[in-house]
């Protein structure tokens, strides 16, 4: 029987401290390869040395394609994707997931994909969601899942937002996480079948892979585009993890398709007021050249409604809130089409 021995590890905000005092406390023969996502600035590049500190393991930077050893720790770099496939780990510019790249779902989906019951999936301190659905598919695949307890992380909502989806097989406060992870590595692993939507999914990343055919098999269209491309969008309803993904690759979970959709509202709304501004000003200069003619009090009476109308469309927007359902109804599927750095890793 195969043993578990993939350990994979995802932070975003105050992760950095985080993966130090796991790090630390692993043993130098540890008989598990360990992969981490830490989300980090495209320019930051730091992150390998701060953790290669903190341990007796040798840490990499993953860059281009490598085979996975066992006592090893394979980290993510800034901007690109670290995939694992075939018992290989590699870098990818795919598109971005949860508007991350790196993203923790991606690495936690390939991982599940390919190794299976075998996996150990830990998530951290954080901000949004990213991670959640990876997680997920972890569980499917019978893997195992940690999550640090909220009450105990640095940013405690995205922990908690994967508690809220996700059955945790262990709760930890950090202290605690190394050693349940040496208790854990080289217990055996179930044979459990990896289902065809998860193994799809982690295809996806490569965009050369990514079609509408393969998310019409998995997921159900809706009727909104991706706020990242523009292009048709799929509702993924397999599990708990609500998440949508277009046929270019892009992925979202509900919140952070959300806050997209309200950025897009909002530039949107302050397009027009800049557009209605620019129209009174226009109105304005024909008004003072046609001084002394008929026609200057109607530039005038035109310009004062455009001022009228951005002053309104300002005020409307100073006054907005764009508020979203309450956590538990995002995972939820839905019959309506309505439906997350070193000192930058914040997302």
């Amino acid at each position: 029987m195969a043993a578990r021995d993939i350990i994979v590890i995802g932070a975003s905000s105050g992760g950095v401290h985080a993966l130090r005092e796991i790090l630390a406390n692993l043993p130098a023969d540890l008989g598990a390869a360990v992969f981490i996502v830490q989300h980090q600035s495209p320019v930051s590049g730091l992150l390998c040395r701060v953790l290669d500190s903190a341990t007796k393991l040798p840490v990499i930077a993953v860059d281009g394609q490598q085979k996975v050893h066992p006592g090893r720790v394979y980290v993510a770099t800034p901007d690109v994707h670290m995939v694992v496939a075939e018992d290989d780990v590699l870098a990818t510019r795919g598109a971005r997931e949860n508007r991350a790249r790196p993203s923790i779902n991606v690495l936690f989906r390939t991982a599940a994909a390919d190794y299976g019951s075998r996996v150990i999936g830990v998530l951290l301190t954080g901000l949004l969601d990213d991670g959640v659905a990876g997680l997920e598919a972890i569980k499917r695949c019978g893997g195992l899942v940690i999550v640090q307890d909220p009450d105990d992380a640095e940013f405690a909502q995205l922990p908690q937002h994967a508690l809220d989806a996700v059955a945790a097989d262990h709760v930890l406060p950090l202290v605690e996480i190394a050693k349940h992870l040496q208790q854990l590595v080289g217990q055996p692993a179930p044979s459990v079948a990896v289902p065809d939507d998860i193994a799809i999914e982690a295809r996806l990343v490569d965009p050369r892979r990514s079609s509408a055919h393969d998310l019409n098999r998995i997921g159900e269209k809706v009727a909104f585009a991706c706020p990242e491309c523009g292009g048709p969008m799929w509702r993924m309803n397999h599990g708990n993890a609500t998440h949508f993904r277009c046929h270019t690759g892009h992925a979202l979970s509900a919140r952070t398709l959300l806050d997209s959709q309200a950025e897009e509202i909002e530039q949107s709304l302050w397009v027009a007021v800049r557009a209605l501004t620019e129209r009174a000003g226009t109105l304005e200069k024909l008004a003072d050249r046609a001084r002394g003619l008929a026609s200057a009090d109607g530039f005038r009476e035109r310009a004062a409604e455009a001022t009228g109308h951005a002053e309104q469309a300002r005020q409307f927007l100073l006054s907005l809130r764009m508020t979203r359902p309450p956590d538990d109804s995002l995972n939820r599927p839905s019959d309506d089409d309505d439906p997350n750095t070193l000192s930058g890793d914040e997302k």
